[in-house]
């Protein structure tokens, strides 16, 4: 089993086979309604809490399976779930909505060292069902490096007094392949000087070639 912390609100469970047949699950029976795989979860995330100090205790969470190639398969745990979609393997847990808040989109922007892992990242938000605009572009600032970018949309929840507070948002899995990049110069800085590849829709196109 390998826990890898992508954020403080989202962490990617990985199981192997024999994983799988020590818990005693199967990707075909994961449902969160069974008792047993309530109790697999919560060794896991007990687990998680000791060795990477991901805590879900206080907070509701989302669970998304995804089977892998090697018959175990890939566990992605977010905290505050505010949207309500259901992949069709782990039921989640949602917080009532409150008439005085909105959701709206504001753009985020990651960075990465290599193509490799820019297509890695939109193969992984294609999968998840990220819907919302994204664009790729690249910058070439010396002779001898070229960095990519990932212009993308995340959910904000925002109150009547102004105050804004994260909701759950795909664009965090490209924290596992890139860096996200928070100054609003940056933002200026690819669209002035950095060439644009895929000017819509690039998690589609780019998740296409993985």
């Amino acid at each position: 089993m390998e826990l890898i912390l992508i954020s403080e609100s989202k962490l990617k469970i990985m199981l192997t086979a024999d994983d799988m047949e020590n818990y005693s699950i199967s990707n075909e029976y994961l449902s969160y309604e069974k008792k047993e795989t309530r109790r697999v979860f919560e060794k896991l995330l007990d687990e998680a809490r000791e060795k990477t100090g991901f805590n879900s205790t206080s907070d509701r969470i989302f669970i998304q399976v995804y089977p892998s190639k090697n018959g175990g398969c890939e566990v992605y745990v977010t905290l505050n779930c505010d949207e309500k979609e259901n992949d069709g393997k782990i039921d989640k847990r949602t917080k009532d909505k409150s008439p005085n808040v909105r959701n709206k989109r504001e753009n985020c922007l990651y960075s990465f060292e290599n193509i490799d892992d820019a297509i890695s990242a939109c193969c992984i938000l294609k999968r998840n069902g990220y819907r919302n605009e994204s664009s790729f572009y690249s910058d070439k600032s010396d002779s001898a490096t070229v960095r990519y970018y990932l212009l993308l949309q995340e959910e904000v929840v925002q109150n009547q007094q102004g105050r804004k507070r994260k909701s759950v948002s795909k664009s965090d899995l490209a924290n596992e392949f890139g860096k996200r990049l928070s100054s609003k110069e940056w933002l200026l800085y690819i669209k002035e000087r950095a060439d644009v590849i895929v000017g819509k829709n690039a998690v589609d196109v780019i998740g296409a070639l993985g």
